[in-house]
């Protein structure tokens, strides 16, 4: 059941507290404009990708005021071809400027987005970086052999030490490793089964 057919949905109020999770998306740039191409909502990644301090340097501004000129026509260009099909754009390769000002290689996503009376406002976007994927993707790998392990076998009872020796780690290592990937904050490793 898509989203949109749930009732579920309809009912939901979406506050402040959307932003918390958007802004909690590591490696991830999210951002909104509305149908003047002004930027009406970034989350901290994308900030920092910009180079820019505070919220106020981006609000209100369009992406002519942020990025050189090539870059920022094609953004436009690619915006405006949203809002014209009113239809999603995912997988687009592009590059972006980083907060060191050079030029890298993203993934860009962009929906439309439509008020209560399905009147078009505006667009919802996120950039995701190519080399970003991949750092992040290298601790999974090195202990891909007790995590898909950990997969087949969920319902047994739970050893660390034998996931951490088929990564070839210690238990340290793996839970290390683990948190790392997994982003988690607990002090011990524990996982959790539904």
């Amino acid at each position: 059941m898509s989203i949109k057919s749930n009732s579920f949905w309809s009912r939901v109020k979406l506050d402040d507290t959307l932003e918390i999770l958007l802004n909690s998306l590591p490696g991830i740039q999210v951002f909104a404009k509305d149908l003047s191409g002004r930027f009406t909502f970034i989350n901290n990644e994308a900030l920092q990708s910009y180079g820019k301090n505070s919220e106020d340097e981006v609000i209100g501004k369009t992406d002519f005021d942020i990025f050189d000129g090539k870059l920022a026509e094609n953004y436009v260009t690619s915006d405006r071809e949203i809002f014209e099909t009113q239809k999603a754009q995912t997988n687009i390769t592009e590059m972006v400027p980083n907060r060191h000002r050079k030029v890298e290689w993203v993934v860009t996503n962009k929906i439309p987005l439509f008020d209560l009376d399905g009147k078009l406002m505006g667009l919802l976007g996120t950039c995701q970086n190519f080399n970003n994927s991949q750092k992040n993707l290298l601790p999974y790998l090195d202990i891909l052999s007790g995590v898909e392990y950990i997969e087949k076998h969920y319902m047994e009872s739970i050893d660390i030490a034998h996931y951490a020796s088929l990564s070839h780690m210690s238990i340290r290592q793996f839970e290390r490793k683990f948190k790392n990937t997994f982003m988690s904050s607990n002090n011990r490793l524990t996982i959790k089964v539904l």
